[in-house]
């Protein structure tokens, strides 16, 4: 019976593997569902073999084939302004935490808890601001969601543009 239905998250990796282009790839891929749905539909065998296993595997490369399809619309879809990428992520977190905090002699008051005196400091090594009383540490996307109240993406949209 055949089960080998990839996606097409899986057409790349395979496609890496071997340095081919995504269009080759998938182009290879359609063509070996061709023709293992052409050797099913020319199977000379009784009803109960046709039943049992040829008609599940033509159904199986159907699907496949259709997934394949909605995989590829999906992919091609124009993509909204909006959309976070996650090498937008990586550039937010390695935006400088001392660039978005007023720092005092190496310090600034902690917006976690209510701080009579500067006690938040930042971590140069690691680029994050630590606080101690809370002993927790901060990159400069939590600052901003927890400091300013914004969400991920805007907090990720506004470290780009810095």
């Amino acid at each position: 019976m055949y089960t080998n239905g990839l996606r097409l998250r899986d057409i790349e990796k395979k496609a890496a593997l071997f340095d081919l282009s995504l269009n080759q790839a998938i182009g290879a891929r359609r063509s070996f569902l061709s023709k293992e749905f052409d050797y099913y539909l020319d199977c000379e065998t009784d009803y109960l073999t046709w039943r049992v296993i040829c008609v599940p595997s033509i159904m199986e490369i159907l699907k496949e084939l259709l997934q394949l399809h909605k995989d590829l619309y999906y992919r091609s879809k124009p993509k909204s302004q909006d959309e976070i990428t996650p090498e937008m992520i990586q550039d937010a977190k390695s935006s400088p935490v001392t660039a978005i905090l007023d720092l005092a002699n190496g310090k600034t008051r902690a917006w976690c808890h209510e701080d009579a005196r500067p006690s938040l400091y930042v971590l140069k090594r690691i680029n994050k601001a630590h606080c101690p009383v809370c002993d927790k540490k901060f990159d400069a996307i939590d600052i901003l969601m927890q400091r300013d109240g914004l969400s991920f993406p805007d907090a990720v949209r506004k470290l780009c543009q810095a």
